[in-house]
């Protein structure tokens, strides 16, 4: 059911302009629950995300993600990683 929700919130963001996701996610919190922001948001993001490239692929420079890719692959790979141990880091600091 997110995923359509999502679809509804890319489509209405894509049409008011991206500056409306801090109308959004107050306006998402109130319909949904607060449990429902982030992987609404998210989606409609990578949703949005998407069709930008599919729409601008021609005017990409893809010299520039030979600079982009490295830094972004371990920011992600690094995220990943304190997010998984952040429990447990949490958890040593008080024990």
């Amino acid at each position: 059911m997110n995923i359509i929700y999502s679809i509804i919130v890319s489509v209405v963001i894509s049409l008011a302009g991206n500056s409306s996701k801090l109308l959004f996610i107050p306006l998402i919190g109130s319909i949904l629950g607060s449990e429902a922001i982030l992987p609404v948001v998210t989606t409609e993001t990578l949703f949005s995300n998407s069709q930008k490239i599919l729409l601008l692929w021609q005017a990409i420079d893809w010299r520039v993600l030979k600079w982009y890719f490295p830094g972004a692959g371990i920011g992600t790979l690094l995220s990943a990683y304190v997010f998984a141990r952040a429990s447990d880091l949490q958890r040593d600091q008080y024990y």
